[in-house]
């Protein structure tokens, strides 16, 4: 009794020793006694099988001689075996003609025998195959077996049999039952023997192990270590204890001078201490807030609470390692203060569950806000505040991944301010931040609600827009609409140093809907779209198709090809003469043209933004300034007189501090007098500081060289500007002159351009003249000179000094 007193192992063994030994028997006598009713109804079988052999041939044999006694005297001796239930000679109808039975002969054995089956009688015969069943329910075995081979053509007979097996199981079971109980018995004294050894070489030992006394029962060599390392532990335990309690009062003692407010927890009787300056770190004195846990978690931010107690309880668990938690707590006055709070276990259960846990919380708000102001930062553009490239990535990794085919269409519009370059290097760098601050103040106004404005660098600008449209046109009209809207805002004037700047812009559209499209595709696809409304002109708003891209490869090739196109001698130029009113020669504009070996000529309108953009410009406008002068001494060396040539040049080129120093050195390099060429510049070209404009046009003037602004009306010169530089010529801008009686507006517009040039003391040219009815009109204006293909087309060098010769001989 003793032994099933001790603790629950030992118990637990014997229970186990049991049930292993209980299934062990269990299943083998299971299994063998299955095994052996399968052989008994198997050899059962094989009996009955020769006995129907024999009384087969028994019947074959009396039926042939005509002697039925001898049928009558081998069913008497079969039936000596008392397991024989039933041995019936059946006709094929199922007429019992002989039985173990006299009674049953002359019936019908389907009224007469139990357990017949007339289908398995007639189964039997059709194929001739003896059927053997076993009936589970009363353990019989049946047996249809045909009997056939008669020579005299009498009909097939069947020995129907039922055996019964049930006495040989019986006996089987028996056997079996003997053999279980003798080794049941074997097996609990094997299970008793193994207790006793369990319980002296292991449990007894085990139980007196972590005393310091001697190990009782069989004590080995192994249980003696485990002891001693046992003892050791304890010691070692004990001095950890004491050194953690000393620990624990100098960290007292220094956190207490320390700006940290400290919480101590003891989770077996809920006590919390909160010291005073965790409570002053909240607007508190020590005496207006209890110490207790709702003090804490009841100040906890609501966004906070839940992630905040999911992390105390799983640290309490034991599922992390240590707690270190930021959050917000709420201060006295109502705001939150952010707080960094740390805990540690100092104290356990004898199942070593934390009993106790001390904490400090440490005032963060400084550092989240930095940390706040630097993810601010991460994500937006320092100048304008708007949103940055990299915000703009994220927003449409986001929207892709949420995107699926019940998600309206988004839109990514880049629009880019159209010559900001020229601006910036005319008004400087501060009025260019100037000019992009009160961009992006008036695209954040516009897009107030369900958009992202962003600045993606420089000039460049990006708007994703939400829920454009739910199929593809409608979201392509939305779209475009929203894109017109954006240059109307760009086209208002901007106030920089109190002076109104007129800009455009060029947009590029990418619609962004639920196709597996990356970011960097959409906003590529979206700057190929707004590079494509810079082709067709500038201030256009294109949305992106396949056929852009192709374009866009265009360009690149267009950029690098520019690159050799001088050193090639790809560049040439032509000549398109300006007359005046008589019909008489004065000068002539030259223009660049470029044939390329594998495209042929390549307008001027397709590589001249492309070389602007990529810097070749400055090259190709020092090329033409050198060719013209080569030019001029041609003519001067064969003895042709040519007028003035004027040379386009552009806005980048001219504001270069070198510009005029360079082009006076070409000059006397070439011997060409200053008065055989022209200049011609744009708009753009004025937006310099005035006072530097000025002094530089007076050079080039006293220089003797004549300054013209080509396609005025089209760029951003005001009359105050106009009024202080040293001008020759007022050049009024094709576009205008092509609309010259379509109606009276138009008209108008024309004709206060060359009052206003004639106003200033300007001479007027009129380009793009290409109908009688436009000369007739500009005639009356008083204009000037003309030019445009009424007159002539741009020609070749030969050309053009055949065309002179020629008016010259008219005019003579």
């Amino acid at each position: 009794m003793r032994i099933f007193s001790r603790p629950p192992l030992m118990l637990l063994a014997a229970l186990l020793l049991v049930l292993i030994a209980g299934v062990t028997l269990g299943v083998g006598f299971r299994y063998e006694g299955l095994q052996q009713v399968a052989q008994a109804k198997e050899d059962t079988q094989a009996r009955l099988n020769q006995q129907l052999q024999r009384m087969s041939h028994v019947l074959r044999n009396a039926l042939k001689q005509g002697d039925v006694s001898r049928v009558r005297q081998e069913l008497s001796l079969i039936t000596i075996d008392l397991n024989f239930l039933s041995f019936l000679v059946l006709s094929p109808s199922g007429h019992i003609d002989y039985a173990n039975y006299l009674i049953w002969e002359g019936n019908n054995a389907g009224e007469m025998i139990a357990g017949y089956w007339p289908k398995l009688h007639q189964q039997a015969i059709k194929h001739n195959e003896a059927i053997f069943s076993f009936d589970d329910s009363s353990d019989r075995l049946q047996s249809y077996f045909p009997v056939s081979g008669f020579d005299n053509g009498q009909e097939q007979f069947l020995l129907f049999v039922q055996y019964d097996i049930k006495p040989e199981l019986n006996a089987l079971q028996h056997g079996l039952k003997q053999r279980f109980y003798v080794l049941a018995m074997l097996a609990v004294l094997v299970i008793v023997l193994a207790l006793v050894l369990l319980y002296m070489i292991v449990i007894r030992p085990l139980g007196s192990i972590a005393s310091d006394g001697p190990i009782q029962g069989y004590a080995t060599r192994e249980f003696k270590l485990i002891q001693k390392k046992l003892h050791w532990y304890r010691q070692q335990r004990k001095q950890l204890q004491e050194r953690l309690s000393d620990s624990e009062q100098r960290w007292l003692f220094a956190v207490d001078g320390s700006q940290n407010g400290i919480w101590d927890w003891n989770i077996a009787t809920g006590q919390v201490y909160l010291s005073e300056r965790w409570k002053g770190m909240l607007g508190y004195r020590p005496d207006e807030l209890e110490s207790d846990f709702e003090a804490w978690t009841t100040r906890v931010h609501p966004d906070d609470k839940e992630r905040v107690l999911e992390e105390l309880n799983q640290f309490i668990d034991g599922t992390i390692p240590e707690f270190e938690n930021v959050h917000r707590l709420r201060h006295k006055d109502g705001h939150y203060v952010w707080v960094l709070d740390r805990a540690m276990q100092v104290s356990w259960d004898m199942r070593g569950n934390p009993t106790r846990i001390i904490g400090s919380h440490t005032d963060v708000s400084e550092n989240i806000r930095n940390e706040e102001a630097i993810a601010f930062q991460a994500n937006h553009d320092a100048l304008t505040h708007l949103a940055n490239r990299s915000a703009v990535m994220d927003t449409l990794e986001q929207h892709l991944q949420q995107a699926d085919e019940h998600t309206r269409t988004a839109a990514l519009f880049v629009l880019d301010l159209d010559n900001f370059k020229t601006i910036n290097e005319a008004l400087g760098h501060q009025a260019g931040d100037r000019l992009l601050v009160q961009v992006a103040n008036r695209l954040s106004g516009y897009f107030a609600n369900n958009a992202l404005v962003a600045r993606l660098g420089g000039d460049e600008f990006a708007v994703l827009a939400y829920g454009v449209g739910q199929d593809a046109d409608t979201a392509t009209n939305r779209a475009l609409a929203l894109g017109g809207g954006i240059r109307r805002l760009m086209s208002r004037p901007f106030m920089l140093d109190s002076q109104p700047m007129t800009i455009s812009a060029s947009v590029g559209i990418c619609l962004v809907d639920s196709r597996p499209d990356s970011p960097e595709d959409l906003l590529k696809w979206a700057d190929i779209a707004m590079y494509q409304a810079k082709q067709e002109g500038r201030n256009h708003c294109c949305v992106y198709n396949e056929a852009m891209e192709h374009n866009a490869m265009d360009s690149l090739w267009l950029h690098n090809e520019l690159r050799y196109a001088i050193e090639r001698n790809q560049f040439c130029l032509v000549f398109q003469p300006i007359m005046d009113a008589r019909g008489e020669v004065v000068s002539a504009e030259t223009l660049l043209r470029w044939y390329h070996p594998e495209r042929g000529f390549i307008s001027p309108a397709e590589f001249i933004p492309v070389a602007e953009n990529s810097g070749v410009i400055l090259d190709i406008g020092n090329w033409v300034l050198e060719e013209v002068c080569r030019f001029v001494v041609r003519m001067r060396s064969s003895g042709q007189d040519v007028p003035a040539i004027a040379v386009n040049v552009s806005a980048r080129q001219f504001n270069q501090s070198g510009f005029a120093p360079q082009l006076f050195d070409l000059l006397e390099r070439t011997q060409v007098a200053s008065s055989a060429m022209e200049l011609e510049v744009t708009e753009y070209a004025l937006l310099n500081n005035v006072d530097a404009i000025s002094e530089r046009m007076a050079a080039l003037k006293e220089h003797g060289l004549h300054i013209a602004i080509d396609d005025f009306g089209t760029g951003y010169s005001s009359l105050s500007y106009l009024q202080s530089l040293p001008l020759s010529r007022l050049k009024v801008d094709a576009s205008f002159v092509q609309k010259i009686g379509e109606d009276s507006a138009s008209d108008a517009i024309v004709k206060a351009v060359v009052d206003m040039g004639h106003s200033l003391g300007l001479e007027v040219v009129a380009e793009g003249v290409e109908t009688k009815e436009q000369l007739r009109y500009l005639q009356q204006l008083g204009c000037d000179y003309f030019q445009g293909y009424l007159f002539s087309k741009p020609l070749a060098e030969g050309d053009f000094i055949t065309y002179i010769q020629r008016q010259r001989q008219l005019a003579v």
